[in-house]
């Protein structure tokens, strides 16, 4: 019976609420104001917007059940980078451990099976068919979700990004920020969510890792809402994109490249006459797009966003920095340092 419970049609994987809003974490000003927040089933989108428009804000309070109308049924993981109370166990532990319907599956198979022990013991023959009824809806859920293949996915995902045993033995808190990155990926498709936020999943990566992840989203089967200033992957992957500009969340359904050719034909440009442009950067209604990757495979980061007033304000003002003069005895300090 359970099972065919269990064949019933699932409830649309989508989000749409009307009318969104969304305030800075001490309510003084709206990120988002009496917008639509439609995310679809089965979409590869990128979410684009300004510095401090709400981005990460607004994956936190997905991932944490905090937008009123939002479908309670969807799994949701945010990948991100670890935080201090997340790395006391192993590598490989954390990410066998961290799937959350896996980990209540394996608690309510140990209970029921205690529970069909004391029944046997009695010879309640009508409590022991009821609880193994209820191990076997147990068993074909963690059949659904992949949970018994769960440890053998993580090793494989884990040799692929350069672990080996010693290495998946490890404490995450004994490793750098690059191979917890690497973990905090593996997690995220060990667990394999409805809707995988991914907030900056290149940060501290190289160059295999970058290719892996796009790869691995390539061949994403549900949702992804993806943050990140590597424009190759956000080019390579997303087929739509969500911009936060002006309070509102404004749709594209077009991939990245389109996405930045038609901002750059829609939004005013600055006048070459009296503003200038940063070299090598890419202006779209006074933001950056995201920079490519270098030559020797890392990725490019925007190091200073400029609107282009401020571009127009800095050719009248040029900065300048003036070599700090020495003293005698800071003189004297840095000879016998040497």
């Amino acid at each position: 019976m359970r099972e065919l419970l269990s064949h019933k049609k699932a409830p649309p994987k989508a989000v749409n609420i009307e009318l969104f809003s969304m305030k800075t974490p001490f309510g003084d000003r709206f990120l988002l104001k009496d917008t639509d927040l439609v995310l679809e089933a089965n979409k590869r989108q990128a979410l684009f917007g300004a510095n401090a428009t709400g981005k990460s804000l607004l994956f936190r309070s997905m991932n944490e059940g905090k937008i009123k109308g939002f479908p309670q049924h969807m799994l949701i993981h945010h990948c991100k980078e670890f935080e201090n109370h997340e790395l006391s166990d192993t590598v490989l532990g954390t990410i066998v451990k961290a799937h959350p319907f896996r980990k209540v599956l394996l608690q309510c198979r140990e209970k029921l099976d205690e529970e069909l022990k004391k029944a046997t013991d009695a010879a309640d023959t009508d409590r022991a068919a009821a609880l193994k009824e209820n191990i076997n809806y147990v068993d074909f859920q963690m059949k659904v979700i992949g949970g018994h293949s769960a440890e053998e996915r993580a090793i494989k995902m884990l040799r692929v990004l350069g672990f080996d045993e010693f290495g998946q033995k490890k404490l995450v808190s004994e490793l750098s920020g690059g191979l917890r990155m690497r973990v905090a990926l593996c997690m995220a498709f060990v667990i394999e969510p409805d809707l995988l936020l991914l907030d900056e999943p290149t940060n501290h990566l190289d160059f295999p890792s970058v290719l892996w992840l796009e790869n691995r989203l390539r061949g994403y089967k549900s949702s992804f809402l993806l943050v990140s200033h590597d424009r190759e992957l956000l080019n390579n992957v997303c087929t739509a994109v969500l911009l936060i500009e002006e309070l509102q969340i404004k749709y594209y359904n077009m991939g990245f490249k389109e996405f930045e050719k038609k901002v750059r034909r829609t939004q005013p440009q600055p006048d070459t006459h009296t503003q200038t442009q940063p070299h090598g950067s890419n202006w779209a209604g006074g933001f950056h797009i995201p920079c490519t990757r270098r030559g020797d495979g890392c990725v490019g980061r925007v190091a200073l966003v400029l609107t282009p007033a401020l571009a127009a304000r800095s050719v009248c003002c040029p900065l300048s920095f003036r070599k700090p003069l020495r003293t005698r005895r800071s003189t004297k300090k840095s000879k016998s340092s040497w």
